[in-house]
């Protein structure tokens, strides 16, 4: 509990990284997210997702009919996708997701349904443990090593926003 600040789904289950200790004198934690945040993508070769720093908030986590907003460090020019990394926990979610250009216009895109923790396609990252946050426990699911998973969605940008810059 002094290390996150809410859970993945809702029944206090959130990722865990590489290096986590319990305790100073813990076992350091070697089968959680890289510690660096680097995740390589298993479904398309040569892309990479770089999560925010660990002792920050750093993911977007969107409650159940609410809207959030990630903004770019830097606006990003001439893409022809975007790629989300997300999951959900204790069921599927359907999301929409609006992307905003500097020129004040967007696109949205509708029905991407976000897969649970485990069963999704297109798994980028998978056999990551997880951790219950008011335990400490790390989860030794009987599914292992196919899950937990985090998933890889693709966005096509339309061809007449391809040039603009991402806000």
């Amino acid at each position: 509990l002094t290390t996150t600040t809410n859970d993945v789904d809702r029944v206090n289950y959130c990722f865990v990284s590489n290096g986590w200790q319990a305790t100073a004198t813990s076992t350091p934690c070697s089968t959680g997210l890289p510690a660096t945040g680097l995740i390589n993508s298993a479904v398309t070769a040569g892309l990479s997702f770089q999560l925010a720093n660990y002792s920050n908030n750093n993911d977007l986590r969107i409650p159940t009919n609410t809207s959030g907003t990630l903004t770019m460090a830097t606006p990003y020019l001439s893409a022809t996708n975007l790629y989300i990394l997300a999951v959900t926990g204790s069921g599927s979610s359907t999301m929409t997701v609006q992307i905003n250009f500097t020129d004040a216009t967007n696109q949205i895109n509708t029905g991407i349904v976000v897969a649970d923790w485990y069963g999704g396609a297109s798994v980028a990252i998978t056999g990551f443990q997880r951790m219950n946050r008011t335990t400490n426990a790390l989860d030794n699911s009987i599914f292992a090593p196919v899950g937990p998973n985090m998933y890889q969605y693709t966005v096509p940008i339309l061809a007449a926003n391809q040039s603009k810059q991402i806000a």
